[in-house]
């Protein structure tokens, strides 16, 4: 802004900088303006019209319905015609997350994706959880840590007596997962 060469900082013999190179002496700095200017009572109502919502007979008449609706009313609306991407703030107020040690884990014979994990959330006793998350994870690095489970989802049965408990929060593709994890 003022018409400055960018800063270079000098170097000293150990390779730290000593402090910006000095500045060449007679070198003219660029005209600069007001960096904050003054606004007049005229500029001042203008901005603030601008900013200010809209009245309620600004709107055309085919909005003033959407304009009154809530938007829990629009997620109910479309989860109503059948659009699997929103839900309703109550759908996911039923959602019972907790936070879990995962105390064993190990492959699951012959699936590439599959982990079978013991989950401490609390309760009497761990959970058996089965997650596709072989591709991300090893068991060894999953081993103490705590992650976020999803509690009260039914019970799946993948065969051979393995029922998973529960579904642990991850997100992004299968072969690079990011698990929902808590330090400390």
């Amino acid at each position: 802004q003022l018409g400055l060469p960018p800063v270079e900082h000098a170097l000293g013999k150990d390779g730290w900088p000593t402090g910006p190179t000095p500045m060449v002496a007679g070198h003219a700095l660029a005209p600069s303006g007001a960096l904050f200017p003054t606004f007049d009572e005229d500029g001042t109502k203008a901005i603030l019209a601008k900013l200010a919502p809209p009245k309620e007979g600004d709107a055309p008449a085919g909005d003033a319905k959407a304009a009154t609706k809530a938007p829990a009313d629009d997620a109910k609306a479309a989860a109503a015609a059948g659009d699997a991407s929103v839900i309703t703030y109550d759908d996911f107020a039923k959602v019972d997350l907790r936070v879990g040690l995962v105390k064993t884990c190990e492959k699951v014979p012959k699936k590439d994706k599959l982990l079978k994990l013991t989950v401490d959330v609390g309760e009497p006793e761990p959970r058996q959880i089965i997650a596709g998350l072989a591709l991300s994870f090893t068991p060894e690095t999953l081993v103490g840590r705590r992650v976020v489970v999803v509690a009260n989802l039914a019970p799946r049965d993948f065969g051979k007596g393995m029922v998973s408990h529960g579904m642990l929060l991850a997100t992004g593709p299968s072969e690079a997962l990011h698990l929902a994890t808590v330090e400390g």
